[in-house]
This record gives C-alpha cells, structure tokens and sequence, in this order.
C-alpha cells in the first residue's frame, strides 16, 4: 500500500488521540499532573504500533536506500539556483 504524506497523517490521526491531545497538552498554563501508569502503558503502545507501521512502509516501498549521483546533482542545482534566485 502506498500513501501521500498527508494520506499518511490523517490515517495517524483518525486512530491516535495523541496528536490533538499532545498539542492541546503543550499550550502555556500551570504544569500539568504527571502521566499515570494507564498513559504510559497506551504511549508504549502507541509507539510499538507506529513503529511497525514505519517498518512497514520502509519494507514495502520501492525507493531506493540511497538517491543516484543524477538525482544528487539535479537536487544541488535546484538548491543553488532557489538560493542564487533570492539574491537577484
């Protein structure tokens, strides 16, 4: 199965509470109480499950490990050209 970046983080985020709740978490205020044993258990698991599913993905896609020197090349020019372009 091959999915888009964003494909990928709304899949993420249908089945994990942990992003909405990690951001609503973070906002300034008093400190919050330390996590339980009941959320360590679940972001263990959490992690457990992404993990596979990175291993997964990383197991099943057809991209190569490393890019080709053509494609090194091609990405240095574009980068050079975006920098120079800034200065004109």
């Amino acid at each position: 199965m091959t999915m888009t970046m964003p494909h990928a983080f709304s899949a993420l985020s249908r089945r994990s509470r942990t992003l909405p709740t990690s951001c609503r978490e973070s906002r300034p205020g008093p400190e919050k109480p330390r996590l339980t044993d009941s959320d360590i258990s679940f972001h263990e698991s959490e992690y457990k499950r992404l993990r596979g599913e990175l291993q997964s993905a990383h197991d099943t896609s057809r991209l190569p490990e490393l890019p080709s020197e053509e494609t090194r090349a091609a990405l240095n020019d574009l980068l050079a050209r975006v920098r120079l372009a800034r200065f004109s």
